[in-house]
């Protein structure tokens, strides 16, 4: 039991880790947008205090950076006859797979655009498991999520 229960804690630190990172990537592509150089952080100050790149002041980079991150990401919709028109409702985008895994999933608004998000990690002896998100942080996985497009061609 207390193996199983330390797994378990492993694997919530997998996702947290996933989580973390989503939220520098949002923290930073925020601070992009708002500062316009007249930010009075120094590219060593950044380096330094927080940890961070070049890329805290580049908007295209922290994009990129968002757009490189997720393994894959998937659609799907209910039922529908093989000769119409796919109309997407749910996705899932792939953090990590394996073990553990890690996952952000949610439902498509009508134009295609996340309007929710839950992160998910699991493993093969345990099922699917929600990891519980604050409200700043529930914000910036549904954000990080909104970048990607889910529309079908």
């Amino acid at each position: 039991m207390a193996h199983e229960e330390e797994y378990v804690k492993y694997m919530k630190e997998q996702a947290k880790g996933v989580l973390e990172n989503i939220m520098r990537m949002v923290e930073k592509l925020h601070h992009a947008q708002t500062c316009n150089g007249g930010c009075p952080l120094t590219q060593k100050g950044i380096i330094e205090g927080l940890g961070y790149s070049y890329a805290y002041h580049n908007k295209d980079a922290i994009v990129k950076e968002i757009y490189d991150t997720p393994l894959s990401f998937h659609v799907s919709s209910g039922w529908t006859p093989a000769e119409e028109f796919f109309v997407p409702i749910n996705y899932v985008i792939v953090m990590m797979r394996l073990g553990p895994a890690v996952k952000i999933t949610g439902r498509l608004d009508e134009d295609g655009v996340p309007k929710t998000a839950d992160l998910k990690y699991y493993d093969l002896y345990i099922p699917w498991t929600k990891y519980v998100l604050e409200e700043q942080e529930q914000e910036a996985v549904l954000e990080f999520a909104q970048h990607f497009s889910y529309s079908c061609p």
